[in-house]
């Protein structure tokens, strides 16, 4: 039997000092560069377990993926989905009665039947419905419902193609390492980074994580396959700067994959905060979202709409769509949908 095929059957037998290891690391504070360089070659083989599962569960699970490109689509989404909408509305009830509870699903992430934690969060008042997806965490890879509807379309809108460049904006997240294992195959390359703050170069690498300002990328022209964004895109002080960034590094036929807050009720984006010359000027009242890199957080700058995808079209994009994740099995059930942009260049 080859090293590689022997690795391959013991994956969780070898992983498991190996991931003690990365958790001293951790402990006494090394450096993320080293932790990496420990664990990855170990989530070359994880992954290829994962995706084994994944495929095997889609295969025999076929899902809806319902291109929303219009406000009159996503009506037309939620009325065929009302009922599921109805179940998480009772969901909710129920978590607020009991506290947490557990439902059964698979996670789209690390390819594994679970029982998904759900909890009542505090900071939503007890007269408003719980935001499921930000709670139904999978005890395995930690991924909660927002990240897993992001793996179910990434596993949907990824092309088999060898050796592509793909951009994510993050690098010291558990959804990293979950990325990195289930798509650094088939000779793809994994550019994860951070924004580290202001007056720092894009592509500048300190303490192991590259600092990339998602307005000004580091990256050449045409030489990017895939951007993937986890909720970055409201932190930046200018999306019209960053959707022309995006379609300039993107080779033709590149995605933008991005998880975004989108509020549907929103013909035009709201701008909340504004940026110029280093001083910020505020419309609303400060709103911060948390930051793996910071314990200060990331202001938000958008609430965006439906003008969203028209700045993207003016970009140059020639396809820009929703995609809405409504499935109790895959543990993305809510009473406000998960909502994910695809604009394809």
């Amino acid at each position: 039997m080859s090293i590689s095929k022997f690795i391959y059957k013991n994956t969780r037998t070898i992983n498991r000092p190996i991931i003690k290891l990365y958790n001293l690391a951790n402990q006494t504070k090394l450096i993320k560069q080293v932790k990496l360089s420990i664990i990855k070659p170990f989530l070359y083989f994880k992954g290829l377990s994962n995706q084994k599962r994944i495929k095997k569960y889609f295969k025999k699970n076929d899902h809806e993926y319902y291109k929303i490109r219009s406000k009159e689509d996503y009506k037309q989404f939620i009325t065929n989905h009302i009922q599921e909408i109805d179940c998480a509305k009772a969901l909710c009830k129920t978590i607020s009665l009991n506290g947490n509870i557990k439902i059964q699903g698979f996670c789209a992430g690390c390819g594994k039947h679970v029982d998904f934690d759900c909890w009542k969060s505090k900071d939503v008042p007890e007269e408003e419905y719980f935001i499921l997806f930000g709670s139904m965490v999978c005890p395995k890879c930690k991924s909660f419902g927002r990240l897993r509807a992001m793996f179910y379309i990434l596993n949907k809108e990824l092309t088999n193609a060898p050796n592509q460049k793909i951009v994510l904006h993050e690098q010291v997240t558990e959804f990293y390492k979950t990325f990195y294992a289930n798509y650094c195959h088939n000779g793809n390359k994994i550019i994860g980074n951070e924004y580290l703050g202001d007056n720092i170069k894009s592509g500048t690498i300190i303490n192991g994580i590259r600092h990339e300002n998602a307005m000004e990328l580091s990256f050449k022209n045409n030489s990017i396959d895939v951007i993937v964004s986890n909720h970055v895109y409201e932190h930046v002080s200018d999306i019209n700067k960053t959707i022309s960034e995006a379609y300039r590094v993107l080779k033709y036929g590149g995605k933008v994959i991005a998880g975004i807050p989108f509020f549907v009720d929103k013909d035009k984006t709201q701008i909340l905060a504004k940026e110029k010359n280093g001083h910020i000027t505020y419309f609303t009242k400060k709103e911060i979202h948390g930051n793996p890199v910071s314990s200060k957080g990331a202001l938000c700058f958008y609430h965006y709409g439906w003008d969203l995808l028209d700045k993207f079209k003016a970009a140059g994009f020639k396809d820009v769509y929703l995609i809405n994740i409504i499935d109790k099995k895959l543990g993305n059930i809510d009473t406000h949908p998960c909502i994910n942009l695809i604009a394809i260049k």
